[in-house]
C-alpha cells in the first residue's frame, strides 16, 4: 500500500477519488473512506504508556453518530415494556414487548445492531447485561440508545453510526464516509468527528501524543495530512 502526503483534506479526497476511478477496484463504487489517527507514546514512562493505550482501547466501546449517512442502515431493536407480547417489524426496525425480547435474549437469537429503550424501562434489562454486554447491545446514554423518547432515539441512532477500531500500534481507524458521497458531506462528517474526539481527549493528550492524521480507502493508498 502506497503512502501520499498532502496539506489539505480536500486534496486528500481528490487523490482518493482519482485512485478509486483508475484502480482495478473502480467497480466497487461505495468504497469506505477511513480516517486514521496515530499516537506516539515512545517517549513516555512505561506506566503512562499503559494508561494511554488503555484510554485508546476504551474508545472501542463507543459509537459515533454522523450527520451524513453512509453504508448499510442499521437494524434497530426497540424495547417498549408496554408493548404486546409479540414483536413487529417495520422496515429495519423491530419493536419488542418484554416477553418476546427476553425470550430472544435468553435463546441468543436477538439479531439487531442496536437495542434502544427508555430510561424508565432500563431496570428490566439490567439482569441480562451478561448476554447483551458482549454483543454491545446493552442500552447506554453514551451510545444514544438509552433515551427518554423512543422516537428521538430511533432518529439519532438510525441515521448513521460507526465504531472505532484500534490496533497494537496505537492507531485509530474510523470510517467517515464512502466514495459515493459528496465531498462536502464527508468533510462535515470529519469536522463532526474532530469535535467528538476533542470532547473526549484532553488537549495536552492530543498536542503531545498525536503523530499522524490521514485518510485511506479500504482498497487503496494511505494519504497523510501534514
Amino acid at each position: 500500500m502506497s503512502i501520499i502526503y498532502t496539506h489539505d483534506l480536500q486534496d486528500s479526497l481528490k487523490a482518493l477519488r482519482s485512485y478509486n476511478i483508475c484502480s482495478i477496484n473502480s467497480s466497487f463504487d461505495d468504497n469506505p473512506i477511513v480516517l486514521t489517527i496515530s499516537y506516539n507514546f515512545k517517549t513516555k514512562l512505561q506506566k503512562k504508556k499503559k494508561e494511554d493505550k488503555s484510554f485508546l482501547s476504551s474508545l472501542r466501546s463507543e459509537r459515533i453518530v454522523y450527520p451524513h449517512f453512509f453504508g448499510k442502515k442499521p437494524v434497530l431493536g426497540i424495547y417498549d415494556s408496554s408493548y404486546p407480547a409479540d414483536s413487529i417489524q417495520i422496515e429495519n426496525t423491530h419493536i419488542y414487548g418484554s416477553l418476546e425480547l427476553i425470550n430472544q435474549i435468553i435463546a441468543g437469537t436477538l439479531s439487531v445492531d442496536f437495542l434502544i429503550c427508555r430510561q424508565s424501562d432500563f431496570h428490566l434489562l439490567k439482569k441480562y447485561s451478561k448476554q447483551l454486554g458482549p454483543k454491545k447491545l446493552m442500552p447506554s446514554l453514551k451510545n444514544g440508545t438509552l433515551v427518554q423518547d423512543l422516537d428521538e432515539g430511533i432518529r439519532i441512532v438510525g441515521q448513521c453510526s460507526t465504531s472505532i477500531h484500534t490496533n497494537n500500534h496505537n492507531v485509530l481507524y474510523i470510517q467517515v464516509g464512502s466514495s459515493s458521497m459528496k465531498d462536502e458531506d464527508i468533510l462535515e462528517n470529519i469536522q463532526f468527528l474532530n469535535e467528538w474526539i476533542s470532547k473526549r481527549f484532553p488537549i495536552t493528550y492530543q498536542r503531545n501524543s498525536m503523530e499522524h492524521v490521514g485518510l485511506q480507502l479500504l482498497f487503496g493508498p494511505s494519504i497523510f495530512i501534514k
